[in-house]
């Protein structure tokens, strides 16, 4: 969704195709959901460890910092030394603040001046949300965790009332998307709370026509309302609708998980950080060197170069990391062994049947 929407000039500019790219920016919004989901499932599982700590900053440094540092310093070196390149890099200012995760402050924060890394504000808001919630679930008592992370949500809708009229910088800050990162916080608590799983896994065949009505209400809504209802509530309800997609996707019709188990946005999950962090520079660099003729041309290159790209630093780079993370410890179990619920179908509604996992 993010692809298409930054390589939407390339696209055919037909009303239709254009509107519907116009609204790739979702896909962020549907990374913090996904994002606050796994990182609160790995914290909760963590919480009693000794090191936990420790054990999630390194671990979580080891997959992020390679990748992120990397693309900063290639594009500075890159951008710096070809003149044609030179004046699309950042505001030096901005460049520093970028190397501390500082860089979705600027107040101002041009456009047109971050077009080159200002992708990475997302990644920015993610590292935040690493600062402060680790410290939020293991100090806060479980009773209460969820009417912080409640508290959490409705305060995002606060703060970009606050700030209504500085679109970018609403949409960047962290504290503007904190209600996506909550959504998928209180589904990870949710998700081992026995009685409200049980809840969810009842009713959530039936999250896809409400995950439809959500879209199409902030869509009707940003066309008659305008910017300032997208903005405010409408980023709010799409939260919700990820919510609902979430758990559409773990425990929905077969045929739905069979969709997001199926290899293409298997593939494209193992590779998407890559693409992410490197997809923009690249996109920049070729229109500027002019490689090839915009249209269908550029939008394949593009898109062909910066998979190839992050498969590339999968394999020779982040493998090697992932190799030495798992090395912190086995509470990290992927997602299918450690404490996934285990259903079972009985007559009268679903029968939650407890998995323990000893964790050494």
């Amino acid at each position: 969704m993010v692809l298409l929407f930054h390589f939407g000039p390339d696209l055919p500019q037909n009303r239709v195709v254009q509107h519907i790219v116009s609204w790739g920016w979702v896909g962020v919004n549907l990374f913090f959901v996904l994002s606050g989901f796994l990182i609160t499932r790995i914290l909760l599982r963590t919480r009693c460890r000794s090191d936990y700590f420790r054990s999630f900053y390194v671990r979580r440094a080891l997959r992020i910092f390679p990748v992120y540092y990397w693309t900063l310093i290639a594009v500075g070196l890159l951008f710096g030394a070809v003149p044609a390149l030179r004046p699309a890099l950042p505001p030096l200012h901005d460049r520093v603040l970028y190397r501390f995760y500082l860089g979705n402050w600027t107040p101002l924060f041009h456009e047109h001046a971050q077009q080159l890394l200002g992708h990475f504000w997302s990644l920015v808001v993610e590292e935040q949300f690493y600062w402060v919630w680790p410290f939020v679930v293991l100090f806060v008592p479980a009773k209460r965790l969820p009417w912080v992370a409640a508290g959490t949500f409705a305060s995002a809708l606060l703060f970009r009332m606050a700030f209504l009229g500085v679109h970018f910088f609403i949409h960047a800050n962290t504290f503007g998307n904190t209600d996506s990162l909550m959504i998928g916080a209180l589904s990870a608590i949710a998700w081992q709370t026995p009685a409200v799983f049980r809840w969810m896994a009842h009713w959530a065949k039936y999250f896809g026509a409400g995950v439809v009505l959500i879209g199409a209400t902030v869509v009707a809504g940003d066309r008659f309302l305008g910017q300032k209802f997208t903005d405010t509530i409408g980023i709010m309800a799409l939260a919700l609708a990820f919510g609902g997609l979430l758990w559409l996707a773990a425990l929905g019709p077969e045929w739905v998980r069979a969709v997001f188990r199926s290899p293409v946005p298997t593939a494209l999950g193992k590779y998407s950080y890559g693409i992410y962090a490197y997809h923009q520079p690249l996109y920049v660099a070729m229109m500027r060197l002019h490689l090839v003729r915009h249209g269908w041309p550029m939008f394949i290159l593009a898109l062909t170069v910066s998979i190839a790209l992050a498969v590339l630093s999968f394999e020779i780079v982040e493998k090697r990391m992932l190799k030495r993370r798992e090395r912190r410890g086995s509470a990290y179990l992927p997602f299918a062994y450690a404490e996934r619920p285990n259903l079972r179908q009985k007559e009268g509604g679903v029968q939650l049947k407890a998995t323990v996992v000893r964790v050494e």
